[in-house]
């Protein structure tokens, strides 16, 4: 039996800001993530729902487990349910609901629909790429493998540094506030820049002209398009969100090398003991 016959998906198409996409991939990802290890979709006859809907003041998600293993509320919340609430909750200032029913998990994400959620309108006929002529990747790095991580998504920035760290990088950050970010840009060992273009309402070109005076390649990355990007930085490579670990690990190009950046891995402080003790406990 594949997947597709595991997991029905239905709802409206609507248009998403960026920073709701993303927001909403991350609580999804972890809702899959433990449904494959420890919830429906980790025995053969569970079946997995995700449907949607747009209500007047919000876009509402209902994420539905039936036939896998049985389930009972948590002592205390997992590192899952903490990530989903923290993002849902206060970034996109929305709510998280979970229900441990007999049949499965059932989760609800409601997210406040303001001007940013829309119904989807689909036109005929393509359009207009902008930026299409930009520098590809990757970017060869002069030594070393400290990067400047510059990101205002705290999920977002704690996903790419664990990626670049196992990759071997060094990472300096990540920095959410443009402030900071100058600082280390200014007096920091730096040998490449992943920054993001606007941090709360704040572009970070000041931290991009800094990179450029000191001769060190960065990349921007952005969940809007490429057409709202300063064009005296037409230059510079574009990553568009959401993120994939193989779009990190294509960025650089090691000293002296062709091919991507790979340096010796080392270990680094997460809260991988965390979730590893909220997956045993068979909690999201």
């Amino acid at each position: 039996m594949g997947d597709g016959e595991r997991i029905a998906a239905a709802g409206p198409d609507v248009s998403l800001e960026p920073r709701t996409a993303q927001t909403l991939a991350l609580a999804l990802h972890e809702l899959s993530t433990n449904a494959a290890k420890y919830g429906a979709l980790s025995v053969m006859s569970g079946r997995v729902g995700l449907a949607w809907e747009l209500r007047p003041d919000s876009l509402v998600l209902h994420w539905t487990e039936t036939g896998g293993p049985s389930t009972v509320p948590p002592a205390s919340p997992g590192f899952g349910i903490r990530v989903i609430s923290a993002s849902v909750e206060r970034q996109l200032e929305g709510e998280a609901r979970f229900e441990w029913r007999p049949e499965g998990l059932h989760c609800s994400l409601a997210v406040p629909r303001g001007d940013k959620i829309e119904p989807l309108v689909r036109h005929a006929g393509g359009h207009h790429v902008v930026g299409e002529d930009r520098p590809l990747l990757p970017l060869q790095l002069a030594t070393g493998n400290r990067v400047l991580l510059v990101e205002d998504e705290i999920l977002v920035a704690m996903m790419m540094r664990d990626i670049l760290m196992e990759l071997g990088f060094t990472v300096v950050g990540p920095f959410s506030r443009l402030s900071e970010a100058m600082v280390a840009a200014v007096h920091d060992q730096i040998d490449a820049g992943i920054i993001d273009v606007n941090l709360g309402g704040e572009f970070v070109y000041p931290v991009a002209d800094v990179l450029v005076a000191r001769k060190i390649p960065f990349v921007f990355v952005t969940g809007y398009g490429v057409e709202s990007i300063d064009s005296r930085f037409g230059y510079v490579p574009i990553v568009k969100k959401p993120i994939q670990r193989q779009q990190l690990q294509n960025i650089f190009v090691a000293p002296d090398h062709e091919q991507p950046a790979q340096f010796p891995g080392r270990r680094f402080g997460t809260d991988r003991e965390g979730l590893r003790r909220a997956a045993a406990a068979g909690q999201p």
